[in-house]
């Protein structure tokens, strides 16, 4: 085992469970659907997490080979993990019986997460650049970020629930894109 295996693996459990947060959710949430209603916003805000979460991963992997076996490494990536942890325990109510409204709790609720995903990517990319990387060199970074900061940011204040989930849709969208574009050398 390497050096970042054994590191890694502690961030991909941590990063296991936030995924496993979030669809454990959403598993409830189903299973109590008779007396609550789901609605779109909480599904699609726990996507847009999930999404993250392994677009953070796969960025880990990524940067194995840079990443030092040390201690502030591995501090950085316990904040990241454990913020992303967090966050994907506010996408769902865990007492479900409090809101049988689940759109009501996301309104409630959004600023918390989506601030919570942006602080998780601000560290990741604060992070990257302490090993003398750029992430940001390329203009299909830069725009990508510049969309997914606006998005978010945009989620946070609009009120309207149509907006709210053309926003996520459009987010959701962002990682599965950006990811086909990089492929083909966009």
């Amino acid at each position: 085992m390497t050096g970042f295996e054994f590191v890694f693996s502690l961030f991909a459990l941590l990063l296991g469970l936030s995924v496993a947060e979030v669809l454990g959710g959403f598993a409830r949430a189903v299973q109590k659907r008779r007396k609550i209603r789901i609605g779109w916003l909480a599904p699609l805000l726990g996507l847009v997490v999930v999404l993250d979460v392994s677009s953070y991963w796969l960025v880990a992997w990524a940067i194995r080979d840079v990443i030092p076996i040390d201690y502030f490494p591995m501090m950085c990536g316990i904040v990241i993990c454990g913020l992303y942890y967090l966050v994907a325990s506010l996408v769902f109510p865990h007492d479900l019986d409090e809101w049988p409204e689940l759109d009501a709790y996301y309104f409630e609720h959004k600023w918390q997460v989506v601030y919570g995903v942006l602080g998780c990517n601000a560290l990741a990319l604060g992070a990257v650049m302490t090993l003398g990387l750029n992430p940001l060199a390329s203009l299909h970074s830069q725009i990508a970020v510049a969309l997914f900061l606006a998005s978010a940011i945009a989620l946070v204040r609009v009120a309207d629930k149509r907006w709210n989930i053309a926003l996520l849709v459009f987010m959701a969208l962002q990682y599965p894109v950006s990811s086909a574009l990089r492929m083909v050398g966009a």
